[in-house]
């Protein structure tokens, strides 16, 4: 796989599904990934649902930068769920608002 960012979005679905499955085992409850798509094609790469309800999405970048504003328009969608935005970059913890993270992998 050439392209960077899928590269670094592929570990990021492998650990989750690692974390996951280690939850489902442990009897936490029932964890699934899913994704989140328009019908414009806008993405949030991944979707965490526990027991049948929408729990928390995930967003992979390369670098640190601003959530975009359609994974605030899916949050509200699905409940006003946490966004949490992954990056490459090294020492960044933020809390950009409300509900919305920014966190180094």
């Amino acid at each position: 796989m050439r392209d960077e960012a899928a590269r670094f979005e592929n570990l990021v679905a492998h650990e989750l599904h690692a974390l996951t499955a280690s939850w489902n085992d442990a009897g936490l409850g029932r964890f699934e990934i899913r994704y989140v798509r328009t019908r414009l094609g806008k993405e949030t790469d991944f979707l965490i649902v526990s027991n049948s309800r929408t729990w928390i999405l995930i967003e992979t970048k390369l670098t640190d930068q601003a959530i975009d504003s359609h994974h605030r328009s899916h949050a509200a969608a699905l409940g006003n769920i946490p966004v949490v935005q992954v990056c490459r970059s090294d020492d960044v913890l933020r809390r950009e608002s409300g509900r919305f993270y920014r966190m180094s992998a």
